[in-house]
């Protein structure tokens, strides 16, 4: 993603059910230089490569919120650290802000909720591409 010069950030909260396969997001955003025109959860790609969408949001406006039953390579993509949010802008047409998606550290339960849920996490800004927490 090449960088942008706008002033934008944001976040995603997801959830991965590891038995049902179901990702389950809310991505919120502020700042950006004109609304969002669309946004995705792309992959696979390592931290600063880029991919194709695998996960279309029905409609860009903050707060996004939705989920999605992901395939079989979706999932490892995902586990290892290999799939983003990108929110895209008319003047960012590649995208204003991208957060790669990593697993929350949850020291008591090691990610993992009793019933195999994982927590992940994507933090984005403008003109990095990607920011960790």
């Amino acid at each position: 993603m090449p960088a942008t010069t706008g002033k934008g950030a944001g976040s995603a909260s997801l959830s991965y059910d590891t038995a049902t396969k179901m990702l389950s997001f809310k991505v919120t955003y502020s700042g950006l230089t004109g609304p969002a025109t669309m946004g995705h959860i792309h992959g696979p790609a390592e931290i600063g490569k880029n991919a194709p969408v695998a996960i279309a949001f029905a409609s860009p406006a903050s707060p996004i919120e939705g989920s999605a039953t992901l395939t079989d390579a979706q999932a490892a993509d995902l586990l290892a650290g290999k799939m983003y949010v990108n929110v895209h802008t008319a003047e960012n047409k590649g995208g204003e802000i991208r957060g790669q998606i990593v697993q929350k550290l949850i020291k008591k339960r090691g990610g993992h909720d009793r019933a195999g849920r994982l927590s992940l996490e994507a933090v984005a800004a403008a003109g990095r591409g990607y920011r960790r927490r």
